[in-house]
């Protein structure tokens, strides 16, 4: 199969799935918007792996595109819409006439409350339990460190070292 077909391929595969994303999340709403795109990202790629079965060839690098670009684009997604500096920018322009006094910011974004916002975010997510005045990490959390560990393992790098 040459270059360009595994390419369009791709593309279209791509195409539709977005579009099942934006409906699925327009219908369902936007929280759990990451797993929703994993599910709905494997389930493209399966289908796409019994799509060629049942045409009798098998294309791994069409398979590896798709998934590649789909997690490519949850990732940048995602760390969009968690960007600290838009926040800010959507914090401003909630404001009075897009106006705030620096000390505005200094109260909505110091580093302790967003510390803490983090650390309650990650008490809701079954990832941390407050317990005896200290935080203690779950089995979900450590099953999700031990996941970034091993996808880091191939570069020599552990969770925080990234740069």
């Amino acid at each position: 199969m040459s270059l360009l077909h595994v390419l369009q391929t791709v593309a279209l595969l791509f195409a539709v799935t977005l579009m099942l994303h934006v409906l699925l999340c327009r219908v369902t709403g936007g929280a759990r918007f990451m797993p929703k795109g994993v599910v709905l990202g494997g389930a493209a790629t399966l289908a796409l792996l019994a799509y060629q079965l049942s045409a009798l060839r098998l294309d791994l690098v069409e398979l590896y595109l798709f998934a590649a670009a789909w997690l490519f684009y949850l990732m940048v997604l995602i760390n969009l819409l968690n960007s600290v500096t838009l926040k800010m920018l959507a914090y401003l322009h909630a404001a009075p006439q897009g106006s705030l006094e620096l000390a505005a910011f200094d109260t909505a974004f110091n580093a302790e409350d967003g510390l803490l916002t983090r650390l309650e975010m990650m008490q809701g997510s079954g990832l941390v339990v407050a317990q005896d005045g200290g935080l203690l990490l779950t089995a979900r959390g450590r099953a999700l460190l031990g996941a970034i560990r091993l996808l880091g393992r191939p570069f020599s790098i552990e969770p925080g070292q990234a740069s």
